[in-house]
């Protein structure tokens, strides 16, 4: 009996632990590949327009990733010290 009670509580943060994992994992690859088509989407723009318009619409989807990325961490982190 208390062989299976310490099995049980050591797998059950373990397992929300990797759902955590799983989740962050998807959501991130799902950003890059938001990023990945809105830098094309920006690319095809300013073949189309001009040059100088080019760079400052490629940092834009990188910021915002970075953001949204801090704010994850953010969330996890508060999630697993609570």
């Amino acid at each position: 009996n208390t062989k299976s009670i310490i099995l049980y509580k050591f797998e059950y943060p373990y397992l929300i632990y990797l759902i955590i994992l799983n989740a962050v994992f998807y959501l991130i690859i799902i950003i890059l590949l938001n990023n990945i088509f809105i830098m094309k989407v920006a690319i095809l723009f300013t073949l189309k327009r001009d040059s100088l318009f080019f760079p400052n619409y490629l940092k834009r989807p990188a910021r915002s990733f970075l953001s949204i990325f801090k704010k994850l961490i953010g969330k996890i982190s508060s999630l697993l010290l609570t």
